[in-house]
């Protein structure tokens, strides 16, 4: 019987990165699907592309952790290789990035750059959502083990919003992207100070539609508009920021009933849960 001998993380990116530090853990080789990487090293192990995982080296492996965002989209794609899936790891969405807001400084400077779009207009509201929302609502605070901020937008803000962002020097790797489901989403990083970067992603909905769908990954929900045209003002150190209204329905929603209870192993599949 061949030995199981081969620990692998499919994502060479910032997740990847991460994961690998605050687990004090390396894999053997990393494999992403991005061919730009193939070929060089991250943590000095080897990035793959995916054909390195042939049956014989598949037979080899302990474990293959998705160290990306990416989830349902890689956990598809080794199924559909014939990777068992008792073997594919999704692990906690708290290790697959940097921990800025344990950090005070990053905290209140956060709060002061979301400020800064949330108010810009007071006739266009940007209100937070995900984990965001989730840490202003129940902590009045940024979830220390989160590591981006999550947002959405009225697409009628949509311009002078980006335009805004542009000023105040924010990076975007993603702008303007619509996926299958139509959402349309900004996604970016601004620099807090010259260590810490948090990426940010805004969704934008139509105020003038009764509904809104939001997507991520695999799991859907379906709000009504008002809930972000109408939002909830909570206090966050010291600035006025934006939840969705009601937020105990949109939290329950999204993190499912037990979202009181501040859980640093959410991952990927417990979204919704009860």
């Amino acid at each position: 019987m061949t030995d199981k001998k081969y620990n692998i993380y499919w994502g060479a990116a910032g997740a990847g990165k991460a994961y690998s530090k605050h687990t004090s853990i390396l894999p053997d080789y990393y494999v992403d699907n991005d061919e730009e990487k193939w070929g060089h090293q991250l943590n000095g192990k080897d990035i793959k592309p995916p054909n390195f995982l042939t049956p014989d080296i598949i037979s080899q492996v302990s474990q293959i952790t998705i160290t990306t965002g990416w989830v349902e989209s890689v956990q598809n794609q080794l199924l559909s290789m014939n990777v068992p899936s008792e073997i594919i790891k999704i692990p906690a969405k708290s290790l697959l990035g940097s921990h800025p807001f344990t950090i005070k400084k990053n905290k209140v400077q956060s709060a002061r750059f979301l400020d800064l779009l949330m108010n810009f207009d007071p006739k266009i509201h940007i209100v937070a959502g995900g984990g965001t929302a989730l840490g202003f609502f129940r902590d009045s605070d940024f979830i220390e083990w989160d590591f981006d901020f999550d947002l959405f937008a009225s697409l009628k803000c949509k311009e002078a919003l980006s335009d805004l962002l542009r000023k105040l020097g924010c990076y975007y790797y993603i702008e303007d992207s619509t996926d299958i489901e139509g959402t349309v989403e900004i996604k970016g990083e601004v620099r807090l100070s010259f260590d810490d970067v948090i990426p940010f992603a805004i969704k934008f909905f139509d105020p003038d539609d009764k509904t809104y769908r939001d997507v991520y990954d695999n799991h859907s929900w379906e709000w009504p508009s008002t809930m972000f045209s109408e939002p909830l003002t909570v206090e966050v150190h010291g600035y006025n920021l934006k939840v969705p209204n009601p937020p105990q329905l949109y939290v329950e929603g999204v993190y499912g009933k037990s979202w009181k209870k501040p859980n640093p192993e959410f991952s990927h599949d417990d979204y919704g849960k009860a």
